[in-house]
């Protein structure tokens, strides 16, 4: 687990080895140049006292040179014999090999028993020395001997014109000899080249021998480039300091020209590590510094960050309860009592705790009340869809019994008109008998069988109020209304059938009593039209009736199906709200 403890200890460390590295490179490479600046300055001011010696040197053997060449012993007819004891007696003493003599046109005779001879007009101290100036040659092989040798040539002068040249011959080590004694500190050494960067001196002596020129060396090998360089710095004239790798070393050199010679330089060499001895000391303290700065950086670092990540780590952890649904527990003091932004946290989070835990308890309320008030809901529709099935069967059954007493209002309307026309034959016949009493017998008899015809109304008019009583409201209203007219007519049909049936023992009474009959069947014909008008309206009222219980069946179905959405949808929201409860109740607020 990547804590902040630990991200923060190793950010510290990172820093401060950051520092420390930065801080020690720029300290060792600063004093590596200003080392190295020092010693190239110092260097630069051997070398120039190694010239100064090297140049007295050569001085010295030019001055011996030209001391002999002042001699008339060299030009005069003094014997060859005593000419070569003498002079050899002063190479030995002087340390050269041998001399010579150069006549002006280049031959060489060398004063020894073999008079040994040589053509040197081509040499470069023979041409600097006939023109009147003194000459110290490269190291060269010996066109006598075949040995490396230097010359140290000068003009021999008689009677102010130059004659010719008079050399000493010297060993090819002479310049080496003269640089190997020269040293610096456990590794500085010095070396000469000419002109054309060849190593003419060397502690080394083969690098003389096989003529080590670094200018031409470098062509195959590029690690020599830096060398070469420098080389060409010297053989330009210049004075300053350079850095190269040599011999697996690297090596920091110091030079500048030679005078009174022919492009030569001389050059003082140290190991890099000599120099460097402080510095590379320095480089172990700093890398023992920062190990101490590091170690001091991690337990500070531990420190620190124990100090930041123990609220933290509470914060956490007071996170982790809330996130575990548990909101009682207040937030720790280690965060509520700090002054800092994880002081800040920390009562942001006992606020968040504080208001989660009202809003929380508000919900499992209201989500109580919800679930209580959803399943009462659910009862209620659950009786109102019971209710509302029961009012729509009862209405349709409302609506049957309407379209029958409909059925049976149209079929009364049909005998109260039937009535009504036979009403009208009988006030006919009654009318007829007034005027033929002989047919009164006959009359009557047609007034018996109307008799019996108006006693049909009679139960179908009594058959109509029965099935009218059933209705309610208005119906009912005029059921009653068609009863009583139907009992009217009741009362007044017996009492024609009496006074009809009395007719057949008063006869002579039957114009008298066919009047009373006559204005009976006025009366039952009116009762009867006023029967035929309430039937038809009875009718009209009974559609009226019917189609506003259809009306009503339509929207109690209507209804019914809306309850038991409205069921379903509590139902559901009985359901949501139970889950609702679940959900909630796994908040633990006390």
């Amino acid at each position: 687990m990547n804590s902040i403890k630990v991200r923060l200890t190793l950010l510290i460390l990172a820093c401060l080895f950051i520092v420390s590295v930065i801080f020690g490179l720029l300290s060792y490479y600063q004093s590596r140049s200003i080392i190295l600046d020092v010693s190239g300055s110092s260097m630069l001011r051997i070398s120039e006292e190694v010239n100064r010696v090297f140049q007295a040197n050569m001085e010295k053997q030019i001055a011996i040179i030209e001391t002999i060449a002042s001699r008339r012993i060299i030009t005069d007819n003094t014997p060859w014999d005593k000419k070569i004891a003498d002079l050899q007696k002063e190479a030995d003493r002087l340390g050269f090999q041998a001399f010579a003599l150069v006549n002006p046109d280049g031959n060489a005779v060398r004063f020894d028993a073999k008079r040994s001879e040589a053509k040197l007009a081509d040499r470069t101290y023979f041409k600097t020395a006939i023109n009147g100036k003194p000459a110290y040659s490269d190291v060269i092989i010996s066109r006598v001997t075949g040995e490396p040798t230097v010359i140290v040539a000068v003009p021999v002068k008689r009677d102010g014109a130059v004659k010719g040249v008079f050399y000493g011959i010297r060993d090819g080590r002479e310049i080496s000899n003269l640089v190997k004694d020269i040293t610096y500190g456990e590794s500085g050494y010095a070396y000469v080249v000419n002109r054309e960067g060849t190593v003419i001196g060397h502690k080394n002596y083969d690098l003389v021998l096989k003529q080590f020129n670094p200018i031409k060396a470098s062509k195959d090998n590029p690690a020599l480039l830096p060398l070469a360089g420098a080389v060409e710095r010297m053989i330009k004239g210049e004075k300053g300091t350079a850095d190269y790798f040599f011999n697996n070393r690297d090596i920091v050199t110091s030079f500048t020209p030679i005078d009174n010679t022919d492009g030569w330089a001389i050059a003082v060499a140290v190991e890099q590590r000599e120099f460097l001895y402080g510095v590379n000391r320095l480089r172990v303290i700093m890398f023992v510094i920062t190990l101490i700065l590091l170690t001091l950086g991690a337990v500070l670092a531990y420190v620190i960050g124990s100090g930041i990540t123990k609220p933290v780590i509470a914060a956490v952890h007071h996170s982790d309860v809330m996130a575990k649904l548990d909101i009682s527990i207040d937030v720790p003091d280690i965060l509520m009592k700090r002054d800092d932004e994880i002081g800040q946290l920390g009562n942001a989070l006992q606020q968040l705790s504080v208001e989660v835990r009202k809003t929380i308890t508000e919900i499992i309320k209201s989500s109580q009340l919800v679930a209580s008030s959803s399943e009462q809901i659910s009862i209620d529709n659950q009786n109102l869809s019971q209710r509302t099935s029961e009012q729509a069967s009862a209405l349709e059954e409302i609506a049957a019994t309407i379209e029958q007493a409909n059925a049976n209002i149209r079929q009364s309307s049909d005998n109260a008109g039937e009535a009504s026309r036979i009403s009208g034959t009988s006030l006919e016949l009654a009318q007829s008998g007034g005027k033929i009493v002989e047919e009164a017998v006959k009359s009557i008899g047609e007034i018996n069988e109307s008799s019996r015809k108006i006693a049909d109304i009679i139960s179908m008019i009594n058959e109509i109020a029965f099935q009218t009583n059933l209705l309610a409201g208005e119906v009912r209203n005029l059921a009653q209304r068609a009863g009583a007219a139907a009992k009217e007519i009741g009362v007044l049909i017996k009492d024609s059938v009496d006074k009809i049936e009395s007719g057949t023992e008063l006869v002579n009474k039957s114009g008298e009593a066919l009047k009373e009959i006559i204005e009976s069947v006025k009366q039952v014909s009116n009762i009867v039209s006023e029967m035929a008008a309430s039937s038809d309206e009875q009718r009209r009222g009974i559609e009226q009736i019917n189609i506003a219980v259809t009306e009503m069946d339509t929207m109690t179905q209507q209804n019914a199906a809306l309850v038991e959405e409205t069921a379903a949808a509590s139902e559901e929201m009985s359901s949501q709200a139970a889950e609702l409860q679940a959900m909630v109740s796994r908040f633990i607020v006390e």
